[in-house]
């Protein structure tokens, strides 16, 4: 047993369900970790560090006795089967984290340099009614009515929809993996984002792994959840809130400045089947069929039997599209363009001026940014000239 840690068995097991890492793929990294999980072997302090690595596991946790109780910093709206989640796992937990330190240094700059608070952070009350939520916030993000439908693509009005959101001073980051940690994917089954509010530099958090037309509903929801002025995690389940109040008003106001009911009732064609013409009108509104279905079912524009059969096939779509995601990979992509969704362009226009400028330390920045050298600086020249070309 020399030079070996004495570490429990219970918390190895721990942290290995806790991380969601398959014991397979453990076993190829750590041959003798069969015998960590049943207590007849230990791991050298090397072995343990880089357990802790692989599972993101803080290294101090698996010195304990036992395992930790480990919750959620923020409110836990996720529901599954109509029960609470009740484990989160080691990427939503080190996801919030790290969002955190970009929030609290956010917060930090914007009080050093003069900014006032923004005023519209918790102004809206759940008593407030929907339509005039709704037509606030589309007021507020500066955008016309049918500002979706003018787009092409749901990427382009993503893309809108995002930047109307910075522009008010609200970060917004999307990523589909652990902060770098390419190979470590954000599961939608668990959580589609998440909400950290301040009065200075409100975060909403996007999982990237969901569909384009699904994360447009997902960052109205965020949004209104600002306007309220409450945290929290959300998985969203096809718009389903269970019996919060505060998720149902989210919900409510959120589907409203998507797809507002007056435009929909008027744009809604009784010659098409229910199917085809939910879908084509998703393509319109740049939202996902299900949520256009759930807005015709609660305008009675489709009665609750077809709304379930549309639900059921869309669902089943979506687990074999979502499958098919899984099979085929993150892919290659732009790095700097990744960086700056998985940053948010707010704050990482913030970051490299405040670098710039002698404010933030070099190593400060490197650390927020989880770039190092010359890759941060490439990273701000990529930021200066895409906001030379407009």
């Amino acid at each position: 047993m020399k030079n070996k840690v004495h570490t429990n068995h219970d918390v190895i097991r721990w942290a290995v369900q806790r991380s969601g890492r398959s014991i397979e793929k453990l076993r190829q990294r750590f041959d003798k970790i069969d015998g960590w999980l049943d207590g007849s072997e230990y791991p050298s302090l090397s072995q343990l560090k880089s357990f802790a690595k692989l599972t993101a596991t803080p290294l101090g946790y698996l010195f304990l006795a036992s395992p930790p109780s480990e919750k959620l910093p923020v409110t836990d709206f996720r529901t599954l089967d109509d029960a609470r989640v009740r484990r989160p796992s080691a990427a939503l937990l080190n996801t919030i984290y790290e969002q955190q330190q970009r929030q609290s240094w956010m917060r930090e700059y914007l009080i050093s340099i003069g900014e006032d608070k923004l005023p519209f952070v918790g102004a809206t009350s759940i008593n407030s009614t929907i339509e005039i939520a709704a037509r606030n916030m589309q007021s507020l993000l500066q955008l016309t009515d049918g500002w979706a439908a003018n787009h092409s693509t749901w990427k382009d009005a993503l893309k809108t929809f995002v930047e109307s959101i910075e522009n008010v001073g609200v970060l917004v980051s999307t990523s589909s993996y652990l902060g770098t940690k390419t190979n470590w994917a954000l599961s939608v089954d668990e959580f589609r984002g998440f909400v950290l509010n301040d009065e200075y530099a409100p975060l909403i958090f996007v999982n990237g792994a969901d569909s384009k037309s699904a994360r447009m509903f997902t960052l109205a929801h965020e949004f209104v959840h600002v306007m309220i002025g409450q945290s929290g995690v959300f998985d969203l389940p096809f718009t389903q809130s269970g019996d919060d109040e505060v998720e149902k008003f989210a919900n409510q106001v959120a589907a409203e400045f998507l797809v507002p009911a007056e435009r929909l009732i008027k744009d809604w064609d009784r010659s098409f089947s229910a199917g085809d013409q939910l879908r084509k009108l998703a393509s319109i509104y740049k939202v996902s069929p299900v949520v256009m279905a759930r807005r015709a079912l609660d305008l009675k524009l489709i009665p609750s039997r077809a709304f379930r059969e549309f639900y059921k096939k869309v669902r089943a779509e979506w687990e074999l599209d979502k499958a098919k995601r899984k099979e085929k990979g993150g892919g290659g992509g732009d790095y700097y363009r990744d960086q700056a969704s998985r940053l948010g362009n707010r704050f990482s226009q913030a970051l490299v001026s405040s670098t710039r400028e002698g404010r933030t330390l070099f190593n400060d920045a490197y650390r927020l940014s989880g770039m190092r050298g010359s890759t941060f600086h490439k990273y701000a020249d990529f930021l200066q000239n895409r906001e030379s070309r407009g």
